[in-house]
């Protein structure tokens, strides 16, 4: 009786095997699509079965992980816009103290002469 499951799980194995390595192989790749093609066309009721069945079954018990992933890429949002946020602010504080720098020097003027008022 062992010996029987044995052979039966080392077949089953073997034509898992095979069929990953036929599924990799370049020979066989438009036989490949052609059975995918006609998968779809099709709309085969043992896909749609088996992926009623994973949503209903699989998905829900799965759902801690997408909420992490939700969490994740809540918080991967926020930095972004926080990232973008200081390098506007940077930028446009640096362009402005260059403008006024170059108007100064047009005019002739230094910064230290601005706050040094002669009414006082």
């Amino acid at each position: 009786m062992e010996l029987g499951i044995l052979l039966r799980n080392i077949i089953i194995i073997g034509a898992i095997g095979a069929v990953v390595f036929a599924s990799q192989s370049a020979v066989f790749r438009p036989a490949a699509k052609t059975a995918y093609s006609q998968g779809v066309k099709n709309e085969n009721s043992y896909a749609a079965k088996a992926t009623n069945w994973l949503k209903t079954n699989i998905y829900p018990r799965l759902g801690g992980v997408s909420g992490e992933v939700a969490k994740t890429q809540d918080n991967v949002q926020q930095q972004i816009t926080q990232q973008k946020d200081n390098l506007v602010k940077n930028s446009t504080d640096a362009t402005k103290k260059l403008i006024a720098e170059k108007v100064l020097q047009f005019l002739g003027v230094t910064p230290q002469e601005l706050g040094a008022c002669p009414a006082n």
